[in-house]
Protein backbone atom coordinates (compact mmCIF):
# COMPACT_ATOMS: atom_id res chain seq x y z
CA UNK A 1 0.00 0.00 0.00
CA UNK A 2 1.32 3.27 -0.82
CA UNK A 3 0.22 7.08 0.49
CA UNK A 4 0.41 9.17 -2.08
CA UNK A 5 0.55 13.00 -1.83
CA UNK A 6 1.18 14.74 -5.30
CA UNK A 7 4.76 13.06 -6.94
CA UNK A 8 5.49 11.97 -3.55
CA UNK A 9 4.79 8.48 -2.57
CA UNK A 10 5.48 6.32 0.52
CA UNK A 11 4.81 2.73 1.42
CA UNK A 12 2.75 1.97 4.40
CA UNK A 13 1.23 -0.73 6.13
CA UNK A 14 -2.55 -1.37 6.03
CA UNK A 15 -4.23 0.44 8.73
CA UNK A 16 -1.34 3.42 8.92
CA UNK A 17 -2.15 6.12 9.30
CA UNK A 18 -2.52 8.90 6.26
CA UNK A 19 -0.89 12.38 6.52
CA UNK A 20 -2.81 15.67 5.67
CA UNK A 21 -3.19 15.48 2.02
CA UNK A 22 -2.44 12.27 1.02
CA UNK A 23 -4.66 9.05 -0.67
CA UNK A 24 -3.96 5.63 -0.17
CA UNK A 25 -3.30 3.12 -3.14
CA UNK A 26 -2.86 -0.25 -3.07
CA UNK A 27 -0.51 -0.12 -6.40
CA UNK A 28 1.61 2.75 -7.20
CA UNK A 29 -0.13 5.41 -9.84
CA UNK A 30 1.73 4.80 -13.22
CA UNK A 31 2.32 8.67 -13.68
CA UNK A 32 4.37 8.21 -10.43
CA UNK A 33 6.80 5.64 -12.38
CA UNK A 34 6.99 8.03 -15.71
CA UNK A 35 9.03 11.55 -15.10
CA UNK A 36 7.52 14.88 -16.08
CA UNK A 37 8.86 16.69 -18.80
CA UNK A 38 10.68 19.27 -16.28
CA UNK A 39 12.12 15.87 -13.80
CA UNK A 40 13.50 14.71 -17.09
CA UNK A 41 15.15 17.49 -18.36
CA UNK A 42 16.45 18.11 -15.01
CA UNK A 43 17.87 14.57 -14.99
CA UNK A 44 19.52 15.04 -18.59
CA UNK A 45 21.11 18.75 -17.67
CA UNK A 46 22.61 16.88 -14.38
CA UNK A 47 23.79 14.42 -16.64
CA UNK A 48 25.23 16.60 -19.22
CA UNK A 49 27.41 18.40 -16.52
CA UNK A 50 29.01 15.28 -15.21
CA UNK A 51 29.54 13.93 -18.80
CA UNK A 52 31.46 17.81 -19.16
CA UNK A 53 33.48 17.10 -15.59
CA UNK A 54 33.83 13.82 -16.60
CA UNK A 55 35.93 14.75 -19.65
CA UNK A 56 37.93 17.58 -17.90
CA UNK A 57 38.70 14.58 -15.56
CA UNK A 58 39.73 13.06 -18.20
CA UNK A 59 41.98 15.11 -19.01
CA UNK A 60 44.08 14.94 -15.87
CA UNK A 61 41.71 17.89 -13.99
CA UNK A 62 39.55 17.74 -11.24
CA UNK A 63 36.32 18.85 -12.73
CA UNK A 64 35.42 21.57 -15.51
CA UNK A 65 35.28 24.60 -13.26
CA UNK A 66 39.26 23.71 -12.42
CA UNK A 67 40.18 23.34 -16.04
CA UNK A 68 38.47 26.91 -16.60
CA UNK A 69 40.26 28.35 -13.72
CA UNK A 70 43.52 28.18 -16.09
CA UNK A 71 41.58 30.54 -18.77
CA UNK A 72 43.65 33.56 -17.62
CA UNK A 73 47.06 31.25 -16.74
CA UNK A 74 50.67 31.84 -17.45
CA UNK A 75 51.01 28.06 -18.36
CA UNK A 76 50.06 28.00 -21.73
CA UNK A 77 48.94 24.25 -21.93
CA UNK A 78 46.82 24.57 -19.01
CA UNK A 79 45.46 27.95 -20.19
CA UNK A 80 44.95 26.30 -24.62
CA UNK A 81 43.08 23.26 -22.90
CA UNK A 82 41.17 26.05 -20.35
CA UNK A 83 39.89 27.89 -23.73
CA UNK A 84 39.38 24.78 -25.34
CA UNK A 85 36.87 23.37 -22.64
CA UNK A 86 34.90 26.51 -22.60
CA UNK A 87 34.23 26.98 -26.11
CA UNK A 88 32.90 23.03 -26.13
CA UNK A 89 31.37 23.54 -22.73
CA UNK A 90 29.40 26.69 -24.17
CA UNK A 91 28.79 25.21 -27.87
CA UNK A 92 27.72 21.62 -25.40
CA UNK A 93 24.79 24.01 -23.62
CA UNK A 94 24.27 25.98 -26.17
CA UNK A 95 22.67 23.00 -28.00
CA UNK A 96 21.39 20.79 -25.28
CA UNK A 97 19.18 24.39 -23.90
CA UNK A 98 17.77 24.10 -27.72
CA UNK A 99 17.29 20.48 -27.75
CA UNK A 100 15.51 20.45 -24.34
CA UNK A 101 13.53 23.31 -25.62
CA UNK A 102 12.28 21.18 -28.30
CA UNK A 103 13.34 17.51 -28.02
CA UNK A 104 13.03 15.69 -31.16
CA UNK A 105 10.64 12.84 -31.29
CA UNK A 106 11.96 10.23 -29.65
CA UNK A 107 14.65 11.54 -27.77
CA UNK A 108 13.86 11.15 -24.00
CA UNK A 109 17.53 9.90 -22.30
CA UNK A 110 21.05 11.19 -21.46
CA UNK A 111 22.68 9.17 -24.19
CA UNK A 112 20.55 10.26 -26.98
CA UNK A 113 21.04 13.92 -26.17
CA UNK A 114 24.86 13.41 -25.76
CA UNK A 115 24.81 11.94 -29.32
CA UNK A 116 23.26 15.15 -30.42
CA UNK A 117 25.84 17.22 -28.57
CA UNK A 118 28.99 18.81 -30.03
CA UNK A 119 32.24 16.56 -29.31
CA UNK A 120 34.76 17.21 -27.21
CA UNK A 121 36.91 15.91 -29.89
CA UNK A 122 36.13 18.43 -32.16
CA UNK A 123 37.28 21.15 -29.92
CA UNK A 124 41.22 19.29 -29.22
CA UNK A 125 39.82 16.93 -26.43
CA UNK A 126 39.83 13.12 -25.86
CA UNK A 127 36.72 12.24 -27.31
CA UNK A 128 35.70 10.15 -24.16
CA UNK A 129 36.97 9.97 -20.18
CA UNK A 130 38.99 7.54 -18.99
CA UNK A 131 37.00 5.29 -17.22
CA UNK A 132 38.40 3.67 -14.10
CA UNK A 133 37.42 -0.04 -15.01
CA UNK A 134 39.94 0.53 -18.01
CA UNK A 135 42.73 1.44 -15.92
CA UNK A 136 45.20 -1.44 -15.35
CA UNK A 137 44.99 -2.45 -11.62
CA UNK A 138 47.37 -1.74 -8.85
CA UNK A 139 49.76 -3.54 -7.56
CA UNK A 140 49.69 -4.21 -3.33
CA UNK A 141 53.23 -4.87 -3.29
CA UNK A 142 54.81 -2.09 -5.43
Amino acid sequence: MYAVKGRSYRGINPGAQLLPGEVLHDTLPFDLLVPTSSERNEEIRMGIGRWIDDVARGNGYDNAVSCASYVSSGMQKNKAEALALVAWRDAVWAAAYALLAAPPVGVTTLAQVITLLPKPAAFGWVADPIELIQLPPVNPSA
